[in-house]
């Protein structure tokens, strides 16, 4: 009877080990995951705080607009140039090629360019938003301006000299014409080089060794 209550007191005993082991183990693992839980949660806080992702991702949006509208313009112009000087093409057909083409294009650079500067205001407030890139900003804004005053007092009316397309050139209809291109000329040049600004890296001041 001894032996067999010595055995039983050695089970109890190994039970009881068993489940308290169990018990610190689970509280273990239990404050590892809380512990591990709180320190990513400081550390995407503090991520998100320091870095604003918000602003960065606006400003990642608006240099990809920025780059998108400089590649479709010139390409847009390019292909015009060689529409204008492919002798097999005749007055008419030239003045119905301006018709189908312009307005895409002045569709395309309105939401592109007011993407780019929709997006460059965010990071405005941000302090390490350098002086560089609020100029980007200022010269986005001014390209926005340039197409709206080119679009309503020049194109449209360059639009009804050629419609129906058969209608004869006037010599208004060539200063017209060349005050749009040296319009769209200005504009495309300042969001090409807001873009390379924009694109260029460039320190953070808020965190010194960051690039945006």
């Amino acid at each position: 009877m001894s032996a067999i209550r010595f055995q039983c007191a050695r089970k109890k005993r190994v039970l009881w080990a068993r489940l308290i082991s169990g018990f610190q183990f689970q509280a273990i693992r239990w404050r590892l995951g809380q512990s591990l839980t709180c320190s990513v949660w400081l550390e995407v806080g503090d991520w998100v705080k320091a870095d604003n992702v918000v602003s960065k991702l606006a400003l990642t949006i608006s240099r990809m607009a920025l780059v998108a509208w400089v590649g479709a313009a010139t390409l847009f112009v390019t292909t015009g140039i060689a529409e204008v000087r492919d002798p097999r093409l005749d007055a008419i057909t030239k003045n119905i090629l301006v018709t189908l083409r312009f307005p895409a294009y002045y569709a395309f650079g309105f939401i592109l360019v007011g993407i780019a500067m929709i997006c460059c205001g965010p990071g405005l407030r941000n302090r390490g938003f350098s002086a560089i890139r609020r100029a980007c900003w200022a010269m986005i804004v001014f390209a926005f301006c340039l197409m709206i005053i080119d679009y309503v007092f020049v194109f449209r009316p360059l639009f009804a000299m050629i419609s129906p397309p058969e209608s004869p050139l006037t010599a208004r209809f060539e200063t017209l014409h060349t005050i749009s291109k040296w319009i769209n000329a200005a504009g495309i040049a300042l969001c090409l080089l807001a873009s390379l600004l924009l694109c260029w890296p460039m320190k953070n001041v808020a965190a010194a060794g960051n690039t945006e």
